[in-house]
């Protein structure tokens, strides 16, 4: 069996980072009987300033990274682009939240870490199932990543200590 080894450079906050890292989880998995996939991420942060405890809202967050292009235009995220992005998500079995109504958009520095604290400890399996865990507690459940409220239990659960 041949290895292929894979680094994905991503931001757990990026949701199109969600949608590419599960689409080639998939394709791992379907050539799993020919190669053996591992896995290494590399952090990217779209936004090293957004505030460590408390993050910002995330319309606040869309309106500073799409600004209106003219005084026709809105700030933010086109229904088009929001719609493709629903789709997108559920084709690779990710059902993102509807409504983004009070969200807020937190710091994954953190997440990171214990990203990397894990990469040196799991196997590739485990490690593609810990990354969608932290996707999903932010993503899906909408919880601060960067908290070790959050971070800590996803880590004991793959046996990780403190």
């Amino acid at each position: 069996m041949t290895e292929v080894t894979v680094r994905i450079v991503h931001d757990f906050i990026c949701p199109w980072c969600f949608i590419g890292q599960k689409n080639m989880q998939s394709v791992a998995t379907a050539w799993s009987d020919k190669y053996k996939v591992k896995v290494e991420f590399s952090p990217y942060f779209l936004n090293k300033n957004i505030p460590r405890d408390v993050g910002m809202s995330a319309k606040k967050y869309i309106e500073e990274k799409y600004p209106k292009k003219d005084s026709s235009s809105s700030a933010g995220l086109s229904k088009d682009t929001k719609s493709v992005l629903q789709q997108m998500g559920e084709d690779a079995d990710i059902f993102f939240p509807k409504s983004t109504e009070g969200r807020k958009v937190y710091h994954s520095g953190r997440a990171h870490l214990l990203e990397k604290y894990a990469s040196e400890r799991l196997e590739s399996s485990a490690l593609w199932a810990l990354a969608n865990d932290i996707y999903n507690a932010y993503h899906i459940e909408l919880k601060n990543i960067d908290s070790a409220d959050v971070l800590i239990p996803i880590a004991l659960k793959y046996k990780l200590s403190e």
